[in-house]
């Protein structure tokens, strides 16, 4: 298990989560559905990485920006962390996720990629009750970045398999790139989640 310290809703999904089984498959360039960006090993990969995506960034006046930034977590708010629990415990691995650092009682949950590039995912028990929609300002939905289509489809299998609500079969989706492929559903908080390759079959 990895030790480290590795808050962000948005209406669009938050990305890229990478894991071991993409990193051993896809290059560091690769793309998220959503967000092109990713952390580096652990908290400091914004200062002491080599950026792996873009050697240069323009700001508004056309200058050069001296540095890449890269999403380090991002956490989210949960009804129930104990049920959470359960549920992304069983599906992290599928994804090539795993715990990174020992939990103390009652504390966050968090989940990131096992030695590989990528940011971490944590779940936090909310404070306040209250009903979650993707239809309202905030967090739309969530997609992991797997590393081939046959992942896609057991993480299709494992969620349909435990009575999830299944919104979009595993299929193309051409209107976000030529080889993307991806499953969405919801989880038991109503969250959507996505699993999404940009490799062709077999790759």
């Amino acid at each position: 298990m990895r030790r480290g310290i590795s808050e962000a809703a948005s209406s669009v999904a938050l990305a890229p989560i990478f894991g071991n089984r993409f990193a051993t498959a896809l290059s560091p360039a690769g793309l998220s559905l959503d967000l092109e960006a990713a952390t580096g090993d652990g908290r400091a990969a914004g200062r002491d990485a080599a950026p792996h995506r873009l050697s240069s960034v323009r700001n508004g006046g056309g200058g050069a920006l001296s540095r890449t930034g890269f999403i380090d977590h991002v956490g989210i708010g949960v009804p129930d962390l104990e049920a959470t629990k359960e549920y992304y415990d069983e599906l992290m691995p599928i994804l090539g996720l795993e715990e990174w650092f020992a939990r103390d009682s009652g504390g966050p949950l968090n989940y990131g990629p096992d030695g590989a590039r990528g940011s971490q995912l944590f779940f936090y028990q909310a404070d306040e009750p209250g009903t979650y929609s993707r239809s309202r300002p905030g967090l739309h939905h969530i997609g992991f970045l797997v590393a081939s289509r046959a992942i896609v489809r057991e993480a299709h299998a494992w969620a349909h398999k435990r009575g999830n609500v299944i919104l979009d079969e595993p299929r193309e989706f051409p209107q976000y790139g030529e080889q993307c492929y991806a499953t969405y559903w919801l989880d038991p908080h109503g969250f959507k989640l996505e699993a999404v390759c940009h490799m062709p079959e077999g790759s």
